[in-house]
């Protein structure tokens, strides 16, 4: 089975952005960018080939394909469980997987960030 690398993780959204003024804080047309893993075959491939959970942690652990409306910086549902969006070069470029390092972990705290933010 060949790479399923994709030439971007995020293309071009097609049609109105998402005006909601929650969000106004979001700079420049970051809105119009949508992610390429909004299937689940699309996702499947993708982990088949890059590794983004520990064997340990995989009854507890999902990876889920985006929505279409979904963006990286959006905050969750109510009603939905603790996620996390990651950019796919953080486990593409830099091999890392869920469950974080206790390193990791405490250096993004420290530094006050969300795996979404590298």
């Amino acid at each position: 089975m060949g790479n399923p690398r994709p030439s971007t993780v995020s293309k071009r959204a097609k049609g109105p952005s998402i005006a909601d003024p929650k969000y106004s804080w979001v700079h420049g047309d970051v809105d119009k960018h949508v992610s390429v893993f909004n299937t689940r075959d699309r996702l499947d491939q993708f982990v088949s080939v890059i590794p983004v959970c520990e064997d340990l942690v995989l009854d507890y652990a999902v990876a889920k394909p985006c929505r279409a409306r979904e963006r990286v910086y959006m905050k969750p549902r109510v009603d939905s469980y603790d996620f996390s969006y990651v950019y796919e070069f953080m486990f593409r470029e830099y091999s890392m997987t869920f469950p974080l390092t206790d390193f990791e972990a405490g250096m993004l705290s420290l530094m006050n960030i969300s795996p979404s933010q590298l």
